[in-house]
Order: structure tokens, then sequence, then C-alpha cells
């Protein structure tokens, strides 16, 4: 045990040890929210950069914070999301209960998470737009998932079918699952109820009146190496 406090120590006062495993700028409506995955005692977490809009009373702008992905619903209580584009997405932050936390969302400080969110702030992070690592990946990008949805909505509405069940703001909230799940920092089930997590859990819609379940990302990986 004293050993491993002596790491720790160290491993916070040297900041060339914060080791960044992965990360991107995440899609538009998160904008500002630069997103990695750094190194810690736990294992690979996720951090965030908070613009501090959605909850201004906490002062949290600028912050590094940690996260664990990004679920439909507040809690990621329930499977089904809101209709209609944006709607839902919800950034699993840090519980109240986790032994590192102040309170929801921040850690307290002097912790290790509280230490690595200040080192952070001091380091120039250069990351890819989420939408050239998904490509990178063997995944559309964001121009070329837009596109083939906007025809397919197009075509939906002359013909008066349904309009398609992912939107591509849903395909940017896989994204951002992806980037953690990869990296084994994806936490929905430990930090929340871990339901209607976009891209590793199912996640419904109800388009029509009718209850549909948004495709995958292995799915959505098959249909345009087949050509949409």
């Amino acid at each position: 045990m004293k050993l491993l406090l002596e790491n720790w120590r160290q491993y916070l006062n040297e900041e060339e040890q914060i080791k960044i495993l992965d990360g991107f700028e995440p899609p538009a409506i998160f904008t500002g929210r630069t997103m990695i995955v750094a190194n810690t005692s736990e294992g690979p977490i996720g951090f965030y950069k908070s613009t501090g809009t959605g909850t201004p009373e906490l002062g949290t702008e600028d912050m590094w914070l940690p996260f664990g992905g990004v679920c439909g619903s507040v809690g990621c209580t329930s499977d089904e999301i809101e209709s209609g584009m944006g709607k839902g997405a919800w950034i699993i932050k840090l519980p109240k209960s986790h032994s590192q936390a102040e309170r929801s969302k921040i850690p307290k400080k002097g912790s290790e998470f509280y230490n690595i969110g200040l080192q952070l702030a001091k380091m120039n992070i250069n990351v890819p737009n989420w939408s050239d690592w998904m490509k990178s990946k063997g995944y559309p990008s964001w121009k070329e998932f837009n596109d083939v949805y906007n025809d397919v909505f197009q075509a939906r509405q002359q013909t008066g079918k349904a309009q398609p069940k992912t939107n591509p703001i849903d395909y940017g909230n896989m994204a951002i699952n992806f980037l953690l799940n990869t990296n084994k920092a994806l936490k929905a089930k430990e930090w929340a109820s871990g339901k209607a997590v976009f891209g590793s859990a199912p996640v419904y819609v109800t388009i029509d009146g009718k209850q549909e379940q948004l495709a995958t990302l292995p799915q959505i990986k098959t249909k345009f190496a087949k050509g949409n």
C-alpha cells in the first residue's frame, strides 16, 4: 500500500506522466468540450473540457472533468430517447458516490482526478476532429453519413415513409462512446444506470407512433462497406 501511494504521488507531481491515450474534438452538439482518455490509477478514464454552460452555478468553465460516456436520458435510466435531432444527449458525469467526488460531476480538491484535470488545463492538447477519428477507424466520416442520411430522408419524404432511425447527431454520440469503449474507459454501468448508451446498448426512438431501435456501429460500418 505504501509503495502504491508513493507511486501515485509521483504520478501527480510529474506532468509528463499524465498519459493521454486517445481523444478528439467532439461533434457540434458538444462544441468546445474537447474529449480525451487519460491513464489513471483506476485505469483509463475519459475527461472533457467543460464549457460551464450546463451548470453555470458550479463555475466549471474550462475545467477538465471526468466523464463516462453519453446516453439518451438523464442518469441513463430509459432505453428510449426523444425523437428529433439532438434530443436527449446526456454526458455521464462523475457520480457523487465515487470516492474522488466532491459532488456529482466535480472531483474533490486534491484528489487524483482533480489534479489530473489541473494538469490537463496546462497542456497544449491537440487531437483530431471526431469525424476524422472515426474515418481512421474504418467508419464513415460525418459528411459521408450526413449525405446518405439526407438522401434517404428526402426520398422517404417523397414516398411518405418514416424518417431514418439514426440521424447524424446520434452517430456523433456513438462516436464518443466508441472512443471511450475502445480505450476501456466507458463507465455507463458503473457511473449511471447503463441504458440508452449510444452505440453500446439498445437505444430506441418512436417514429410515426412506432418504437424503432437505432442502428448499431457494426451495422453502420457494414452498410457503408457495401456502398450504402
